[in-house]
């Protein structure tokens, strides 16, 4: 597995079947892996942000998940393998973990989207089993965070999603690595919002086009527009730099 430099943030040339083999591995082998992601956002995040930008030089596995990394990288005359979003991945996970007997686990959104999320995906999925749900809205350190870590501890799930949103989801994973042991402990974003049907993926032609940004700037304006204008203006800026 190649790792690619990009503006700083060192991000692995990967397809999905390694991927999920590699993950797979791990979970069967009770490895301890983390995996990340990164786009636009999240690298532009990172640029400000010690913390998660640690976390991207500490993960294991850090996949590409936008096209903004992609076009900078292209730009930068370097190479990246392709864009994989939770929505790309999930069902393909889902399907090896079942097949292979590996009890997941799901960390994600508010409360009640992530049981949602794990019921859809259980039902679709004979012999799939989310040993441990909980979602993202609880408190990252004291007794409450100590609870949801004995209980992860407890019901043993070999591989651990968890949907916090960027920087949080990060931050939690370095925070409580140590404590998470020898498991696949993933960030995943999003992904129990559209598994759930809290949100709805883009259609097949925004999708090709690279309009996918849009159709989410749509649905959530008032949380995305400042990522997305903003954001993207100053991650461009530093692309430009850097020529």
């Amino acid at each position: 597995m190649q790792v690619v430099e990009v503006l700083g943030t060192r991000i692995c040339d990967i397809g999905l079947a390694e991927l999920l083999d590699r993950v797979s591995t791990a979970a069967f082998q009770r490895e301890r892996l983390t995996v990340g992601y990164v786009n636009a956002h999240v690298m532009d995040t990172a640029a400000r942000e010690p913390k998660l930008a640690g976390f991207l030089d500490r993960a294991d596995i850090v996949y590409c998940d936008g096209w903004g990394p992609v076009l900078a990288a292209r730009i930068t005359g370097k190479r990246l393998g392709p864009r994989m979003t939770g929505a790309d991945w999930i069902l393909d996970l889902c399907s090896v973990a079942a097949a292979e007997a590996l009890p997941m686990g799901l960390v994600a959104s508010e409360p009640g989207v992530a049981d949602k999320a794990a019921r859809v995906l259980e039902g679709r999925y004979p012999g799939l089993s989310f040993s441990f749900v909980f979602h993202g809205f609880f408190k990252k350190s004291g007794s409450e965070n100590d609870r949801v870590i004995r209980e992860i501890t407890r019901w043993d799930p070999r591989i651990l999603l968890v949907g916090m949103g960027t920087p949080l989801q990060e931050q939690w994973i370095m925070d409580n690595r140590e404590a998470l042991g020898d498991r696949v402990v993933w960030a995943v974003g999003a992904m129990a919002d559209y598994v759930s049907g809290k949100l709805k993926r883009a259609p097949e032609w925004m999708l090709e086009a690279k309009l996918e940004w849009l159709f989410r700037l749509c649905q959530e304006p008032g949380r995305l527009s400042s990522r997305y204008i903003r954001g993207n203006a100053r991650l461009l800026k530093r692309l430009l730099f850097s020529l």
